[in-house]
């Protein structure tokens, strides 16, 4: 619906069945730790390609692939 490839997305989410989803999709995949209880291996299970604790260092992220 995007017009975008898999390749070329990003799917963030806050579980590790959404990074589940986005590796099956294709896509690059981000962990969020979105609340402060979450413990920093929270998505050790399933990997994903970055996991971040504030939106502000996806934005970091995202520049530095567009290069």
């Amino acid at each position: 619906m995007l017009g975008v490839r898999p390749e070329e997305a990003i799917m963030v989410g806050d579980h590790w069945m959404d990074v589940q989803g986005g590796k099956s999709a294709g896509t690059r995949t981000v962990g969020f730790l979105s609340a402060a209880a979450d413990p920093d291996d929270f998505f050790d299970r399933v990997k994903p390609d970055l996991v971040i604790r504030s939106l502000g260092e996806l934005i970091e992220h995202v520049e530095r692939l567009k290069k």
